[in-house]
């Protein structure tokens, strides 16, 4: 007797296992790291204890945690093959409007150089060009990023439909399709406190970047690639300190951690791999 193709109830059913799943795996252990001494939370009460977070205000929305949720659940979800699970990060991520800039970077290492891990932040941006300039040495890095440097929304719906489609089921990619005209209707201005930045790192090479986080509240910097390609993300304070760091095996890295007092940091993207990686920066 030939057994009986599983109904679109059962498969939608399968694939909301395959979702928590996924989310169950967004933050595996050790992935995100704080420095030795680093605290991701406020010490215990004292007269020297760094001021507690400022509560937060409900209508300004988390907009660089919620890219880091939404990127990191795309990742699963390919890994997965879960058409429904991409679905939800690309709705995530289309929710999610920051404001571009442009930031100027150093850049440390590269073909042909090496990586002096003793060298000071504030030393290497200083001595380093500004604005992303160098002697190239590799043609492909001398273009602009290309649009695809994160998880674009349009394109992960695009790509949970064919998955759906690939699974022979049409109701879940119909229903996909018609999420994404909803989701994807209409330009929005930046929905929260967030600000992005495109760029492009060549082979075994850092750029380096300071920023400024508010002092008192979560800091976040995260990098995102769409390349399959893993990056890494430290961050240091102007006085050298490793204050957190994500140097996980994904194309995701995100560090979290409260400043005592508004201040400059030093955002460093590292590429170890032997090819040109384009990613997107992520700050609040």
């Amino acid at each position: 007797m030939t057994p009986s193709k599983p109904s679109s109830k059962s498969r939608l059913s399968g694939a909301a296992v395959t979702l928590a799943a996924a989310l169950a795996r967004l933050a595996p252990a050790g992935a995100i790291s704080a420095a030795p001494g680093a605290s991701l939370a406020p010490a215990a009460a004292s007269p020297d204890a760094p001021a507690p977070p400022k509560p937060k205000d409900p209508s300004v929305p988390d907009v660089v945690e919620r890219v880091t949720i939404a990127s990191r659940l795309a990742e699963e979800a390919r890994k997965g093959h879960s058409a429904l699970a991409l679905a939800a990060a690309a709705e995530i991520l289309a929710a999610c409007r920051t404001a571009e800039s442009k930031r100027s970077k150093a850049t440390q290492g590269g073909p042909g150089g090496e990586q002096d891990a003793s060298a000071s932040a504030s030393s290497l941006f200083e001595k380093a060009p500004q604005g992303g300039q160098w002697d190239e040495q590799d043609a492909r890095a001398a273009a602009p990023p290309s649009a695809e440097a994160a998880p674009d929304p349009a394109s992960l719906f695009e790509e949970a439909a064919a998955i759906a489609r690939t699974d022979s089921n049409e109701p879940l990619a119909a229903a996909i399709e018609t999420a994404a005209s909803v989701s994807l209707g209409g330009g929005r201005p930046a929905d929260g406190r967030g600000e992005s930045h495109a760029d492009r790192i060549r082979p075994h090479s850092t750029d380096i970047y300071v920023v400024r986080f508010a002092g008192g509240e979560t800091a976040r910097a995260t990098v995102v690639t769409n390349s399959g390609q893993d990056v890494d993300i430290f961050v240091y304070d102007m006085e050298d300190k490793l204050v957190a760091y994500d140097n996980g095996l994904n194309t995701t890295g995100a560090c979290s951690w409260i400043p005592d007092k508004s201040a400059e940091y030093s955002v460093r993207v590292t590429n170890t791999n032997g090819v040109t990686v384009d990613y997107t920066l992520f700050t609040n």
